[in-house]
């Protein structure tokens, strides 16, 4: 605090509000119970893909010293480090000059073409009227990487990140192996010609977008970590050389403290694997201690439909990067789902970060999450397990031998379809697709990701979207899209929650809604038959429960032609009256359920 000459007085460290007794977990709890009228404690925990659940109440009790070892050391701004993807040198040099002239103070290079740019002059043109001293530069090039190093001209002002990583595409195509020798010879080319270029690349991404839960990212990001130093170590490099050559990199998710705490977490395991390795644990990597973090935001969780709540997402996973001390962050622009992004979307994503940087100030704070009860306990946990996950694939013989026999795409494949449901299920909402979804919207959405031999990449918004595109086809085909006509019946007040639930359902898989409450099912039977004298509809019975026995039979007489759904659960005795019925509630897997009623009215085949 400044005094009244302007100097800095220094205030001694005292306790605030001394006239308030100091709460303990037990008062906290006897509040919140109260407060649940009665309903367990349990009730408020929210249970994640990492298999265990969020506490409702996080107090010291549950602080975690680590002794700064996940902390980062934020004594610069992190760097800007925009993704530039183009088929061609003059094109990728172009693109790459607007985003330096943006504001962005780091590309990163992924080529398309094939040859990834190593043909001769193809990588000067690329890289032509770039200072590369004041630029930081990611190459992304997969299996092309080392040919581009041999004719990458070599600086030591040069910063940035060759990201050699062979067993990336072991794991994601099923090919390929260790490239022993070709990693050690990288990592002696940039400490002779660029010593602020790391060779190594352990990329947590190929996880993450295939369905990987936290825990599974950072085990097997690490667990690759361990195998590269490891083999650069036999093959004569010295520990603390080999380890300042790997990078770290992950996708981040729109799970705030989730995402906060998983960054914290792979420094203390990045921590714990160089120390066994007999590194100096004061060793700093290019300025940033114990581990350099790069993160990028997450293509899993973007969407073609409603492309603008990317916007709100991305600001959500450039924030946790941040505070989670990511060194290097990578936003995607809100349409890079969608194809090439244009000018005005890459701007909106250099301006984002720019924002959290120049203006919300979040590189002036040391580390912003330390402290906080919840994350720290969360840091911890998610250290833990990933720890105990990364000791299996060490008990199967490292990353290599893992991978070989295809144990983390076996584990990441299982999370997946657990993740897949609890989309499906909308229990993990997707705003603007599978929950209050726009229908009036019609985008074009390519292809679902798929996988060969190795771990697929998916979104999970792709099977709400392949529903919509379906009916929008069908709409541009012929006018008109699939429709659910909503037979209601009954008191209003009691139906509102059940209507306004599978009306929201319905329109999830690309029908149109329509239909009112009526004061008898007779009268609401009168309506569904009119309805059902068009072609793609299907009849959603809402009512009370207890009035679909007696009356369900006579709704299905009138509308015999038309699919029948019930929103609601089945019956326990499975009664005559439910055969053949389509019930929808929060259990259901809903993308599935729709897919069906498409296929039934021949929206798809």
């Amino acid at each position: 605090m400044a005094s009244p000459s302007g100097e800095e007085e220094s205030v001694p460290d005292q306790p605030l509000f001394e006239e308030f007794e100091a709460a303990t977990f037990e008062d906290w709890q006897r509040e919140a119970l109260r407060s649940l009228k009665g309903a367990p404690l349990s009730r408020l925990a929210r249970r994640t893909p990492e298999g265990f659940a969020f506490d409702p109440i996080y107090g010291p009790w549950q602080s975690v010293d680590h002794s700064g070892a996940a902390a980062p050391d934020r004594d610069r701004p992190w760097v800007v480090c925009q993704e530039v993807r183009a088929a061609d040198a003059r094109t990728w040099n172009e693109l790459a000059q607007q985003e330096v002239r943006g504001g962005a103070d780091g590309l990163v290079l992924c080529p398309s073409a094939d040859d990834g740019f190593s043909r001769a002059g193809q990588l000067q043109q690329a890289l032509a009227g770039l200072d590369l001293s004041s630029l930081t530069l990611v190459i992304e090039a997969g299996a092309q990487t080392p040919a581009l190093a041999r004719i990458l001209p070599g600086s030591r002002d040069m910063t940035g990140a060759l990201a050699f990583d062979p067993l990336a595409s072991l794991v994601t195509t099923g090919t390929g192996g260790l490239a022993a020798e070709e990693m050690a010879e990288l990592v002696r080319w940039c400490e002779a010609e660029a010593p602020g270029l790391t060779a190594l690349t352990c990329h947590g991404e190929p996880y993450h977008e295939g369905g990987a839960s936290a825990v599974q990212e950072l085990a097997f990001t690490l667990a690759t970590a361990a195998q590269y130093l490891r083999t650069l170590v036999e093959l004569g490099l010295e520990p603390e050389v080999a380890a300042r050559h790997v990078e770290l990199s992950f996708a981040v998710g729109s799970r705030l403290l989730t995402e906060v705490a998983k960054l914290r977490a792979a420094r203390l395991l990045w921590h714990t694997i160089t120390s066994a390795f007999g590194c100096s644990s004061a060793q700093r990597v290019h300025g940033a201690p114990r581990a350099l973090i790069r993160a990028c935001t997450s293509a899993w969780s973007q969407s073609v439909y409603d492309p603008w709540v990317n916007l709100l997402r991305s600001t959500v996973q450039a924030f946790a990067a941040i505070v989670g001390g990511a060194d290097r962050v990578t936003l995607a622009p809100f349409d890079a789902v969608t194809g090439q992004p244009d000018a005005f979307s890459r701007r909106l994503a250099r301006n984002t970060q720019l924002i959290l940087r120049d203006e919300a100030f979040l590189h002036r704070v040391v580390d912003p999450a330390a402290g906080s009860w919840a994350v720290e306990a969360l840091t911890d946990r998610l250290g833990r397990e990933a720890w105990a996950l990364l000791q299996e694939v060490e008990r199967r013989g490292g990353m290599l031998a893992a991978a070989q026999e295809g144990f983390p795409q076996g584990e990441v494949r299982h999370t997946a379809d657990e993740r897949r449901q609890a989309v499906s299920q909308r229990r993990e909402p997707i705003v603007g697709v599978s929950v209050y979804p726009d229908p009036d919207e019609n985008p074009r959405p390519g292809p679902p990701s798929r996988g060969m031999n190795g771990l697929p990449r998916w979104r999970a918004a792709e099977a709400f979207e392949m529903l919509r595109g379906a009916a929008d086809d069908l709409r541009q085909r012929t006018g008109r899209g699939p429709l659910a006509h909503l037979a209601c019946w009954g008191e209003a007040a009691r139906l509102r929650a059940r209507i306004d639930w599978v009306a929201g359902a319905m329109r999830a898989g690309g029908f149109g809604v329509e239909g009112e409450i009526h004061e008898s099912v007779d009268a609401a039977a009168r309506a569904a038959a009119r309805a059902v004298e068009a072609p793609h509809v299907v009849v959603v019975a809402c009512a009370a429960d207890e009035a679909y026995a007696d009356d369900v039979p006579r709704l299905r007489q009138a509308v015999a032609k038309a699919p029948l759904v019930v929103a609601g659960t089945e019956p326990e005795d499975s009664p005559a009256w439910a055969e053949g019925v389509l019930f929808l509630h929060r259990k259901t897997d809903l993308a599935a359920a729709l897919d069906g009623l498409q296929r039934t009215l021949g929206v798809r085949s």
